[in-house]
């Protein structure tokens, strides 16, 4: 805690009666919703959003960044598959997405724009809290510790009524058939032609459920960027290749602008 606290008031100090166009503290969702077993980590959080607090009411710029996990730049970007396992089962226990580089860029645009005192209440910007997780059919949304939290009310509702609503609606929230057991239907095949075929039908299954796209706007051959994946989409992906076919796929591969039956391609080559 003591770097980031000390780090923080010397930067605040320097800067005291400076009117800059921006003053931008970067902080962590622990700071928002507390996480177990990081208290210092957190202490030094709201340390820094104190100051953004103190240097508003001086009618000065400042705002704040709260981030999740951020996939596919530094450590993540080369990290084995059972460490993003672990990431995204500790993600889902906190109820907390995954984000990517062009997030936290986007993330830093907001928070110039909002830092002006009479630009927003609070100068806050908070990305990555899993407002609407999106869960399978079979898996009610996660009871992580901050939903007891009342200020979080209108978060966890709206978490609720979408697990409702899925389930009312039978299998359009989830998974669907095409998508599951890839391994077993791929056994089943004879040629590398219908091998691509199969794992082409089965991952572009897949895409249609994350995205809730109908069959006739995907094809094979599109790039994926085509069909408005984000960084956040493209982390879900590449964690159903690693669960039907233990297979890791770069985030920045699947950005890159390969389609579908390029990927393809390119996994089946490691299976």
């Amino acid at each position: 805690m003591a770097p980031k606290v000390r780090g923080t008031y010397l930067v605040e100090q320097y800067y005291h009666e400076t009117d800059l166009d921006f003053f931008i503290f970067m902080s962590s969702m622990s700071a928002i919703v507390g996480i177990r077993g990081q208290s210092n980590y957190c202490a030094g959080n709201m340390y820094g959003r104190a100051v953004v607090a103190g240097r508003r009411a001086r009618g000065l710029a400042a705002s704040t960044v709260d981030l999740s996990t951020v996939f596919g730049v530094g450590y993540f970007a080369n990290a084995g598959a059972s460490s993003l396992q672990t990431v995204h089962a500790n993600l889902r226990g906190f109820n907390t997405l995954a984000i990517g580089e062009g997030d936290v860029l986007d993330a830093f645009h907001e928070a110039i724009l909002r830092g002006p005192p009479n630009a927003s209440a609070t100068g806050d910007v908070i990305v990555g809290l899993g407002s609407e997780t999106a869960v399978a059919i079979d898996q009610p949304p996660v009871s992580a510790a901050w939903h007891k939290d009342p200020r979080f009310g209108h978060f966890t509702a709206r978490a609720g009524q979408k697990f409702d609503d899925r389930a009312a609606g039978g299998s359009a929230g989830g998974t669907s058939d095409m998508a599951k057991n890839v391994r077993e239907k791929l056994s089943k095949t004879t040629t590398d032609e219908e091998r691509l075929a199969t794992l082409s039908s089965c991952f572009s299954a897949q895409i249609q459920d994350t995205m809730q796209l109908s069959s006739s706007s995907l094809r094979a051959d599109v790039p994926l960027m085509d069909l408005g994946i984000d960084s956040l989409v493209a982390v879900d992906l590449r964690a159903w290749f690693f669960k039907e076919l233990e297979v890791t796929v770069p985030v920045l591969s699947i950005l890159n602008g390969e389609s579908v039956r390029d990927l393809c391609k390119v996994v089946l080559s490691q299976v």
